[in-house]
């Protein structure tokens, strides 16, 4: 759960937002943040401080890796510029990444990357695709690397979608949802995953693989994907999940003209069983409505 204040400017070009979280059942998770971004024609910048303060052993699973605990802050700042035409979008970006754990030695990381994305529509069949690279150097030195794809036949949406993240010598913690307070983009030490309770396991080279269809494009959508870490298949999930731009699901193209605070409310929700040979298979659920920038 969540409460956070937001605002801009008459043209969206300067946004903020602050806020905390806390999980209410458990009392697992707290965190807060504070996100500063401006906007250009092309260009844009952004910064995301996080704190946060996570307790494993309160999680409801009990399946977490052996780091029982950790509490501490990041700040994440990003440029990148933005080209696009009718059908292509290049966004070459470079970063920046700090993060300081209680108890433990803090990391910095820097990255260069680029975001290639094509589409083609002609209303009963479309296709698309995108391919995300960064190279990374500093404590977290290795690679992220996300490819996907999408086809409409008749108006049947297929999903293809693969990423290929890789540590040198650090670990990444996998699993947990979507929350403000926690940072899991490029660079970062954790992999978010929502059909997965957070700590579910450590390595340094993650590879997943994900099918996806529905019955219409903006649905709920029937999902299938394969989780490896470190070469070992760790766990299989498949399920329904909903993940959209709430705002502009509602208010259409007049999403640009909503106040702050509801011009980028995002929704996920989901239902998934998690195999693994390991442990007992289980079904787990989420619910996440948050802002973003």
């Amino acid at each position: 759960m969540g409460v956070g204040i937001a605002g801009s400017d008459i043209l969206k070009s300067f946004s903020w937002q602050v806020g905390a979280n806390i999980s209410p059942d458990n009392d697992f998770f707290r965190g807060g943040y504070a996100d500063i971004q401006y906007m250009g024609s092309t260009f844009e910048v952004r910064n995301a401080l996080r704190i946060f303060d996570i307790n494993m052993a309160r999680q409801s699973s009990g399946r977490i890796a052996n780091l029982a605990s950790f509490k501490g802050w990041s700040n994440t700042l990003e440029v990148a510029t933005t080209h696009e035409s009718d059908r292509w979008t290049l966004r070459p970006y470079a970063g920046w990444f700090v993060e300081e754990l209680q108890a433990h030695s803090g990391n910095q990381s820097y990255w260069l990357g680029n975001k290639l994305a094509f589409h083609h529509d002609q209303q009963a069949f479309a296709f698309g695709f995108s391919v995300d690279a960064a190279r990374i150097w500093g404590d977290n030195h290795g690679h992220d690397f996300n490819i996907g794809g999408y086809t409409k036949l008749w108006h049947w949406p297929i999903f293809l979608q693969s990423s290929n993240r890789y540590r040198n010598t650090t670990k990444m913690q996998l699993g947990g949802y979507h929350v403000n307070s926690l940072y899991g983009e490029t660079g970062a030490s954790t992999l978010q995953s929502a059909e997965l309770p957070f700590a579910y396991a450590t390595g340094r080279h993650y590879l997943s693989f994900e099918f996806a269809t529905s019955w219409k494009l903006g649905m709920p959508r029937f999902y299938i994907k394969n989780h490896q870490l470190d070469g070992d298949n760790i766990a299989q999930s498949w399920g329904a999940k909903w993940q959209l731009d709430l705002t502009r699901k509602v208010l259409g193209s007049a999403a640009q003209f909503a106040p702050a605070g509801v011009s980028n409310l995002r929704l996920d929700v989901g239902l998934s069983k998690v195999l693994n040979d390991d442990f007992e298979d289980e079904w787990r659920a989420w619910l996440g409505l948050w802002h973003a920038l």
